[in-house]
């Protein structure tokens, strides 16, 4: 076992020039974080190849790619933990936002979600909410004030209706907050994990953790910040496949399992 042990740290050096490949932090988050993925290996590369011969320097704040390398992500729940992680069934989105009552012009942009097969009305109505217009913008308010009538639902509802108010505390109007609502909420218990593969669009809400990641400041934003947001990049890189069976690890499980 030694020995395996030891090939195995060999060929990570050489892998990885010498770097350590991962990093651990401990994250407690009192508010919601960003909306954010982060890249595959290869697009990781790309880019940073890319901004590189734009002369683009590393400390730029509209700059992309800071290193050549993805960043997958495990996060543990030490306490009670609240994240948002891939995208929710269109057509359980769209009903969703249905049974708040939203008023029928916000509704036509969400309309794809119905009309359009999987990914391709995810994709629309992702890109339509990162660029509302100022005609547009009070659809944000418009859902807003649709979830608070439903604070007390019950069910995945009322789940939906408190998501929205929680985001617009610290992000009132923000345009990326009808995206984030096309996300899956999971709630983890303490000691269970979820696992995010490059591309997962995620937001972390509250709770405290331990967070093991690959070693990289590669974050693509979609909203809930006032940093860089790349739109076209991010629609590149993103995984719009919806996510029907979020499961997250307990302590049972192996190390390693993909948890989607």
């Amino acid at each position: 076992i030694a020995a395996e042990q030891f090939e195995h740290l060999a060929n990570a050096r050489l892998e990885f020039g010498g770097r350590l490949p991962y990093l651990m932090k401990l994250l407690s988050a009192a508010r919601p974080l960003s909306l954010q993925a982060h890249p595959n290996r290869t697009d990781a590369r790309v880019g940073f190849e890319r901004e590189n011969r734009a002369q683009l320097p590393l400390d730029a704040p509209d700059r992309t790619y800071r290193d050549p390398w993805d960043k997958p992500e495990l996060i543990i729940a030490l306490s009670e933990f609240d994240a948002l992680a891939g995208f929710r069934d269109p057509k359980v989105s769209a009903d969703l936002l249905s049974r708040l009552g939203i008023a029928p012009h916000t509704e036509m942009i969400f309309a794809p979600l119905r009309h359009r097969q999987g990914s391709a009305g995810l994709a629309e109505v992702f890109l339509d909410c990162l660029v509302l217009d100022e005609e547009r913008r009070g659809a944000v308010t418009d859902v807003v004030t649709a979830a608070v009538r439903h604070l007390n639902a019950p069910g995945e509802l009322g789940e939906f209706a408190r998501t929205a108010v929680l985001l617009d505390e610290p992000f009132p109007g923000d345009p990326s907050l009808p995206a984030a609502l096309l996300l899956n909420r999971r709630t983890l218990q303490p000691g269970e994990a979820l696992h995010l593969t490059p591309g997962t669009m995620h937001a972390y809400l509250s709770g405290t953790g331990v967070e093991v990641m690959g070693s990289s400041d590669n974050v693509l934003r979609g909203g809930l910040t006032p940093k860089h947001v790349d739109v076209p990049e991010l629609l590149r890189v993103l995984d719009f496949a919806p996510v029907r069976d979020v499961r997250v690890a307990t302590p049972c499980d192996r190390i390693g399992t993909r948890y989607q």
